[in-house]
């Protein structure tokens, strides 16, 4: 205000006159500021502007603050609403992407922009009404951003998906293991969390499964050769405390995994450790039927397998045959850290299919698989009625 300071510390009124034109600074809008910003599910940023989504009393509000100045929130217009008529569905997560904001229910996705308004005059658009995520669903790369190499990683009831500006069949990355993904608590769907070390190619979802009402298991991705429905790989990882809480760090330059359990403390990858809180690391990868194909009439003779590996300790060999019906134990192998050869395993082992299963369970063990080779021969063309 022009003429409106005070030069000392002792006057405590003083007259000021000026005209409208002469201020500095508009400030009206502070007449309308909400004094208390509502707490939400939710907190984040956009294009400079804070957003705070899925507060209590108005689940489909997107509040959106004055850009540069976080703490001034617009009590009449700074706030946008995301079709109120999704029945008990509110905003569960946003997320910038491509300069638009993404807005997740928990099957329905939106979208917004910035057109330099107040965000009561941002359009809100559909992306897809069948696909949505909880608060903890889209994976962070290494807890900083959700953009990956332009696509975000997306925990849907159907699976982990793909988000490249539209939500394909095709790009459900958890295609291979529906079962698995079939397994989690719908009710505690909300507890799934998502983690993405895009140095390694990996991906950490933490979800709960088979009845759990919060996460007890870790799915484990590795898409080192692609991230595509057949390229990545996945392995399901038990802890002897459950993560339920995870994220990916950078230490030294390393990338480094940790989660959080319910005893409160904190837990991370050491890949030099043999031991897991004291317990010895299970480790085992069992095999698809083989060989694979559409007939499963045909008796065939399983005589053994043929294995490029190397480690430590006794690897099991055990294998069923369809819906593990039948069954074998083969016995152990004695691994060593430099073979210099193949080792083989025989078994006498008749059905239509054959899965092998490796196994490791003991203190220090551990076993590195670069090939395996079943030997079949064919016997029968189907079995006697």
């Amino acid at each position: 205000v022009p003429g409106g300071k005070i030069n000392d510390n002792i006057t405590t009124t003083i007259t000021i006159n000026f005209y409208d034109a002469d201020l500095q600074t508009e400030a009206t809008y502070l007449i309308e500021q909400v004094s208390t910003i509502p707490a939400g599910v939710g907190i984040g940023l956009f294009r400079g502007h804070m957003i705070v989504w899925g507060e209590d009393a108005n689940q489909s509000v997107v509040r959106v603050s004055k850009k540069g100045q976080p703490e001034s929130m617009n009590s009449v217009e700074g706030y946008l609403t995301v079709n109120p008529g999704d029945s008990g569905s509110g905003v569960k997560y946003c997320t910038e992407y491509r300069n638009q904001l993404v807005i997740f229910k928990s099957q329905r996705a939106y979208f917004s922009q910035d057109n330099d308004l107040e965000a009561a005059f941002w359009e809100v658009g559909s992306i897809d009404m069948s696909v949505g995520t909880e608060c903890h669903g889209v994976g962070r790369s290494l807890d900083f951003g959700e953009n990956i190499e332009d696509v975000m990683f997306v925990a849907d009831r159907a699976g982990l998906r793909l988000f490249t500006g539209i939500f394909l069949d095709s790009n459900v990355l958890t295609f291979n293991i529906d079962d698995i993904w079939g397994r989690i608590t719908q009710s505690a769907f909300h507890t799934i969390e998502v983690a993405v070390d895009p140095i390694e190619s990996l991906i950490y979802v933490s979800v709960p499964l088979d009845g759990a009402s919060a996460p007890n298991a870790l799915l484990f991705g590795d898409y080192s050769e692609g991230l595509s429905i057949d390229a990545i790989r996945w392995t399901t990882w038990i802890f002897p405390r459950n993560p339920q809480s995870i994220m990916v760090d950078v230490e030294s330059s390393v990338t480094v995994f940790k989660f959080g359990a319910p005893n409160g403390n904190i837990y991370k990858i050491d890949t030099a450790q043999t031991l897991d809180s004291g317990s010895a690391i299970e480790n085992w990868v069992e095999f698809p039927l083989l060989p694979s194909g559409e007939f499963d009439d045909t008796v065939r003779h399983f005589t053994g397998v043929r294995l490029r590996v190397k480690g430590s300790g006794l690897l099991q060999v055990t294998g069923k045959g369809l819906d593990g019906v039948d069954t074998f134990n083969a016995g152990t192998i004695t691994l060593a850290a430099s073979p210099g050869r193949p080792y083989f395993k025989g078994f006498n082992f008749v059905s239509e299919r054959c899965s092998v299963k490796l196994r490791m369970n003991l203190t220090n063990e551990k076993f590195t698989l670069t090939k395996l080779v079943l030997g079949i021969a064919v016997l029968w063309e189907g079995r006697v009625a």
